[in-house]
C-alpha cells in the first residue's frame, strides 16, 4: 500500500476530529515543581527518569514521562509538593517557592493520544473510518520501526515469513506463542539456525503493528501506564488468557513517525485530591520550558546562523539544493544516482560488518536525521547532507586497489570529489576546502578527542593540544569562507559540524545505528561495541540517538 502525505494528513485530521489524538499546539500544558530552594533554573532533562516507583512518588505512569497539566492543577500540585517537602524536614509550609513552568513542544506537528476516548461512542461507520485512518498511519516496513539485531539480520525474512504463513494456516490474526514454538520446531526440523530472541522480536513486532491499528487505546495503556515490564510486554488480558508478545519497540518508533510525544490519562489524584487531567509526555526530547527552548534557539542562531547562510548556495544547481532539503536517507542517495554518481556506493567499504558504501551512507545519515533533526538550522542541513554523501565516497576504490587502509581512503575520496563528485554537482570552488576539511583533517582531531580507544592512550595535555589545534584550524577555515573575523560561537559552530559529521560516521557502526539491508530492503541494528562505548546512552523514545559527551 502506497501511501502519500495527503492521504496520512487526511487520516490524522479525522483522529483529531473523533478526539483520538489532540494536537500539542492547541494546549497549554505547564508541569508543577517545588524548587527546594534550588537556585537554578528548572529545564526538562531528556534522561529524566520517574517510570514505575523509582522517584518515592507513586508514580501513575509505567514509562519514564514528564507529568503536565493545565495551569492551575499544575500550581495545585506544586504547592501540595512543596507543602509536603516542608513537612517531612520540619519546616513551616512555604509556597514561596512552588514553581510552574509552561512546557512547550519544539515539533510543530506533535500529537497527544487520547486514553479518554471512548469507543463506544463510535458508529459503526465512524470505527471503519477509525481502523482505515490507523492503516494509512500503520504502513512502513515491521522492520524499519523494529529493526532486528545484527546478528539475526540473515533469517529474518525467513523468520518474518514463517510467522506470517503459521497465523494465516491458524486463521489467526495475532500471533500467539504457541504459533512460535511451532515456527521453532519447524525450523529446528529442518536444519535451519534458528534463535527464540528473533521469534519473540519479530512476532512482537507483527502483533504492535496489528493492534495499532485495531486497538490502539490498549496498546498505549499498556506502553504508557503498565509498571510490570512482562505485562507490558504481553497481549495476554485482550482475549483472555491467549498470549502473545507485543514490542514496545515498534510502539516507541510508530509514536515517533506519527508525531505522538505523549497521551491523556485521566487520574484519581491523591496529592491534590480531585480527578485530573494528566498529560504525559514520554518523548521528552521534544519539549522543553519557555525559557529553555527559547535558550536553545538563540544558542542555534548564534553558533551556526551565520555558516548557514554562508553555506546556503553552495552548489548552482538548484535543482539538487531542493533534493537535499529531505531527510529520507535512501532518497538521499538516490538523488547522487540519478545524477549519475552510482557505482563508488556499490562497493564494498571493506569493513567487517560487510557493507557496501551505499548502504554504510544511507546509515550515516540515518543518524543525522535521528539525532541532529532538531538541533540545527534548516537552511544548514542540505550542506551538512552534501558532507555525509561524500564523507565516503572514494573508499571503494582505495579497499579495491590498497585493501584497508585509512590515507588511501582519504587520498581516494578526496580525488573522486575533485574529479567527479564536485563537477558533477556543480559545487562553487570556494567551497571545496572547506568541505575537505570537514570530511577529512577535522576527523582526525575529533578522532582523537571523543574516541574512547584514542582518548584512552593520550595524556590530558596531549588531548588539550588537539583540541586547541582543532580550534585554530576551524578559525582559518571559517575565516576564508566568511571573509572577516569569527565569533566564538561561530568557532564553536564550525567545531559542532565537525564533530557532527564523526558523529553519524562513528555512530554508524554502534548498536543504536540502524541499516537498510540493500538486497533485502529490510533493516537491522548494528552491534559494534568498541565505536559504542564513545557515546551516550541514547535519550530518545527509539534509543537511536546517538550523541558524544560534551568535551568542546
Amino acid at each position: 500500500m502506497s501511501v502519500n502525505e495527503t492521504q496520512r494528513q487526511q487520516s490524522l485530521n479525522y483522529l483529531i476530529s473523533i478526539g483520538m489524538f489532540i494536537p500539542y499546539r492547541g494546549l497549554k500544558l505547564y508541569h508543577g515543581r517545588t524548587s527546594k530552594g534550588d537556585t537554578t533554573e528548572w529545564k526538562v532533562e531528556e534522561r529524566f527518569n520517574n517510570s514505575d516507583d523509582n522517584t518515592g512518588n507513586s508514580n501513575v505512569n509505567g514509562i519514564s514521562a514528564l507529568s503536565t497539566a493545565e495551569y492551575q492543577t499544575a500550581k495545585d500540585f506544586a504547592d501540595k509538593r512543596n507543602n509536603l517537602a516542608y513537612i517531612y524536614v520540619g519546616k513551616p509550609i512555604d509556597t514561596s517557592t512552588s514553581k510552574v513552568y509552561r512546557i512547550v513542544s519544539t515539533d510543530k506537528d506533535a500529537m497527544i493520544f487520547n486514553l479518554k476516548f471512548d469507543y463506544s461512542k463510535l458508529s459503526p461507520q465512524e470505527r471503519v473510518k477509525c481502523e482505515e485512518a490507523m492503516k494509512i498511519l500503520t504502513v512502513d516496513s515491521l522492520s524499519e520501526l523494529a529493526p532486528v539485531r545484527f546478528e539475526h539480520k540473515d533469517i529474518y525474512i525467513d523468520v518474518h515469513k514463517a510467522l506470517i504463513d503459521e497465523r494465516i494456516k491458524r486463521n489467526e490474526i495475532y500471533v500467539y506463542y504457541d504459533a512460535m514454538i511451532t515456527v521453532y520446531n519447524d525450523f529446528v526440523k529442518a536444519g535451519k539456525r534458528i534463535n527464540k530472541d528473533i521469534l519473540v522480536h519479530v512476532g512482537g513486532a507483527m502483533n504492535a503493528q496489528m493492534l495499532i491499528k485495531y486497538e490502539p487505546k490498549f496498546v498505549f495503556k499498556r506502553y504508557v501506564l503498565e509498571k510490570d515490564s512482562k505485562k507490558r510486554g504481553s497481549i495476554k488480558g485482550l482475549f483472555g488468557d491467549f498470549d502473545g508478545p507485543l514490542s514496545m519497540e515498534y510502539v516507541s518508533s510508530w509514536a515517533y513517525s506519527n508525531h505522538l510525544i505523549g497521551c491523556k490519562v485521566a487520574v484519581s489524584s491523591a496529592t491534590v485530591g480531585r480527578e485530573i487531567d494528566n498529560y504525559l509526555i514520554f518523548d521528552k526530547t521534544k519539549i522543553n520550558t519557555e525559557k529553555a527552548v527559547g535558550d536553545k534557539i538563540r544558542s542555534v542562531i548564534n553558533n551556526y546562523g551565520q555558516i548557514a547562510n554562508a553555506v546556503e548556495n553552495f552548489s548552482a544547481d538548484k535543482n539538487m539544493l531542493n533534493n537535499l532539503k529531505m531527510s529520507s536517507p535512501n532518497g538521499l542517495v538516490n538523488v547522487l544516482y540519478k545524477m549519475g554518481i552510482q557505482e563508488p556506493f556499490l562497493l564494498s567499504s571493506g569493513v567487517s560488518e560487510g557493507f557496501l558504501v551505499g548502504e554504510h551512507t544511507e546509515t550515516v545519515l540515518r543518524v543525522f536525521e535521528d539525532s541532529f533533526g532538531d538541533d540545527l538550522p534548516e537552511n544548514l542541513k542540505p550542506f551538512l547532507r552534501f558532507c555525509l554523501l561524500a564523507h565516503d565516497i572514494g573508499k571503494g576504490y582505495a579497499y579495491q586497489k590498497y585493501g584497508r587502509n585509512k590515507t588511501y581512503e582519504k587520498v581516494c575520496t578526496k580525488d573522486y570529489c575533485k574529479k567527479h563528485l564536485f563537477p558533477t554537482c556543480q559545487i562553487d570552488p570556494k567551497f571545496h576546502n572547506l568541505i575537505y576539511f570537514i570530511i577529512d583533517e577535522s576527523q582526525s582531531y575529533v578522532d582523537k578527542i571523543y574516541i574512547k580507544d584514542f582518548v584512552e592512550n593520550e595524556s590530558s595535555s596531549q588531548l588539550e593540544t588537539y583540541k586547541n589545534m582543532m580550534i585554530t584550524r576551524c578559525s582559518q577555515e571559517l575565516k576564508k569562507v566568511l571573509g572577516r573575523e569569527l565569533t566564538k560561537d561561530e568557532i564553536r559552530g564550525l567545531i559542532g559540524i565537525c564533530k557532527t559529521v564523526l558523529t553519524c560516521d562513528g555512530g554508524a557502526y554502534t548498536r543504536y545505528a540502524v541499516t537498510r539491508d540493500k538486497k533485502g530492503g529490510y533493516y537491522y541494528r548494528n552491534g559494534n561495541d568498541r565505536f559504542t562505548k564513545s557515546f551516550e546512552n541514547p535519550a530518545d523514545i527509539r534509543n537511536r540517538e546517538v550523541k558524544f559527551p560534551e568535551m568542546i
